[in-house]
């Protein structure tokens, strides 16, 4: 089964590599964007670090564009007649600028030289399919573990009772009865009191299909969700002891609708603003600092970049001081986190770094009959009772294995409900 799984999953990869191969093979600069599809002409604005290390390159033209989440950032040599592609996340969008994201393992090293204009194509998120491949290869592993399995390694999963429930390898534990229940919100009806009754009697797995008040066959972007449920937590008036709830939401603040209160929830200020900041916050200066110099816009620099055995030297300080940095800012990430009694994030982003070593006493997938299988067992593993919430008569995913439905269609049979996917398979 979960070979299979693997496998439909693969396809769907496959599917948009093919899509995207053809867009850029058969459309021009100015016609992908035209249609939304990649934006031109753009030059550096800056370089700065982000939360887990990250390199963050600023990028502006006078003109706003419409972009969406991930872009490879295309680097043209007239002199050479060559191009170096870097895979990147789209961080922040603005009407004149846009922010790419880099991972520090991909950034340590002089790759990172980037011309006076770039060009940013849209292609598929293949991040997103890489940790769902990954999470149904830990599950196999846990499940069937052979003598091949690595045991000592420290990021596998363990062998919850959840996840041998899950798995139909133990029967689920016998509901345990709550006498009384107080709502907070008093306007819920008989059904929906029933629904949050059952959701805590559970030990393991409640399932409960809510009928929503939204409109039928519509969908909102992921971050909108976890804003409308990060707004309504914190709403929510503070406890006896005069405490409000404390919420976490991990994900860039610029994804953040513009609202104090939100934005300061986001782990990337509770970061910076935490006690411990300052500890990092010497180490990130400098990283910066070195950065500019790289790019010839440091102080004294003039607009050229050192050369050489210089800037070799240049850059072996920065993976010095990006690791040092990781280090610092990770254990101010664990301080914030630890004081969180709720943590929002997509099924994707749970899988991070932020959240590498977290576990949780419950976990709830919102709009579940969205989502993928495979993109759900990534918040699973973390859990010990897991909730699925949402409309059943919502859409499912979108179909884009074509070759699977052509086969399945010629040979009498059905296609495989998993071999389909969305940019919503980053979860609630």
């Amino acid at each position: 089964m979960l070979e299979k799984h693997v496998c439909v999953l693969e396809g769907v990869m496959v599917s948009q590599d093919r899509e995207d191969f053809f867009l850029l093979s058969n459309c021009g600069p100015k016609l992908l964007e035209q249609k939304g599809l990649a934006l031109g002409g753009l030059g550096v604005a800056s370089i700065n670090i982000g939360l887990g290390g990250k390199t963050l390159v600023e990028l502006e033209r006078p003109a706003a564009y419409h972009t969406t989440p991930i872009f490879p950032l295309i680097r043209s040599d007239r002199k050479r007649r060559n191009k170096t592609t870097y895979w990147r996340r789209r961080s922040c969008v603005q009407d004149t600028r846009i922010v790419i994201a880099i991972e520090p393992s991909e950034s340590d090293g002089d790759e990172l030289d980037l011309p006076e204009r770039c060009r940013v194509l849209k292609l598929a998120n293949s991040v997103t399919y890489d940790r769902m491949e990954k999470s149904l290869n830990q599950l196999e592993k846990i499940v069937l573990p052979s003598s091949d399995d690595t045991p000592n390694d420290k990021f596998l999963p363990k062998l919850t009772p959840l996840v041998r429930v899950l798995m139909g390898m133990a029967q689920p534990s016998e509901k345990i009865p709550i006498q009384e229940l107080k709502f907070f919100d008093d306007t819920l009806n008989a059904s929906q009191k029933e629904a949050v009754r059952f959701a805590l009697e559970c030990p393991e797995l409640p399932v409960y299909m809510v009928l929503q008040v939204n409109t039928y066959a519509h969908r909102s972007d992921t971050s909108t969700h976890n804003h409308n449920i990060l707004e309504r937590l914190l709403a929510l008036p503070a406890s006896q002891s005069g405490t409000k709830l404390k919420v976490t939401r991990v994900g860039h603040p610029a994804r953040v609708m513009a609202h104090e209160g939100v934005l300061d929830a986001t782990l990337e200020v509770k970061a910076n603003r935490s006690d411990q900041a300052a500890l990092a916050k010497d180490v990130k200066n400098e990283l910066e600092a070195t950065l500019d110099a790289l790019s010839g816009k440091g102080k004294g620099a003039k607009g050229k970049a050192p050369r050489g055995a210089e800037r070799r030297k240049m850059w072996e300080e920065v993976k010095a001081l990006r690791k040092e940095y990781r280090q610092r800012e990770g254990g101010v990430v664990r301080s914030v986190l630890s004081e969180s009694q709720v943590v929002l994030a997509t099924c994707h982003s749970s899988g991070g770094r932020q959240l590498r070593d977290h576990n949780f006493d419950v976990v709830i997938i919102d709009e579940a009959t969205q989502a993928l299988e495979a993109v759900c067992w990534i918040p699973i593993f973390k859990a010990q009772k897991l909730i699925l919430a949402g409309d059943p008569m919502q859409l499912p995913p979108t179909i884009l294995s074509i070759d699977k439905m052509k086969k399945a269609k010629n040979t009498g049979g059905t296609p495989e409900k998993s071999s389909t996917t969305s940019d919503k398979t980053g979860g609630r």
